[in-house]
């Protein structure tokens, strides 16, 4: 049986029900913090871009042997850019007073990034 690790002293006026209610409230609340912590480092990493078909990409453009460090940069370069453009056509999504960024936006933002 799960016991919180912190002892709240309850009233005297709660049923076992209620304090069992609690109990697996709080072990569920504690489990979600844990995943939305996870997610949360996990977005804040901006790992959005897989380094594998990165690498694939550049040895079929012919570089046989591609240095980790390169492969790394170039990621980074591309999730920057892939901000920065998302970020322009947004603001021409919201200038033409709509919600979806479609493929013309896109467009419009590579060509004025």
């Amino acid at each position: 049986m799960f016991f919180p690790h912190k002892i709240m002293i309850l009233p005297e006026s709660l049923n076992i029900e209620k304090i069992l209610t609690y109990i697996i409230n709080s072990y569920y609340y504690t489990k979600n913090i844990k995943k939305i912590k996870k997610w949360r480092k996990k977005i804040m990493s901006h790992d959005y871009i897989s380094w594998s078909p990165v690498r694939r990409l550049m040895k079929h453009n012919g570089a046989l042997i591609v240095a980790r460090d390169a492969v790394d940069e170039l990621v980074d370069w591309m999730g920057q850019s892939a901000e920065k453009i998302t970020k322009v056509a947004l603001n021409l999504t919201k200038h033409a007073k709509r919600k979806k960024i479609t493929k013309g936006d896109i467009l419009l933002a590579i060509k004025y990034f």
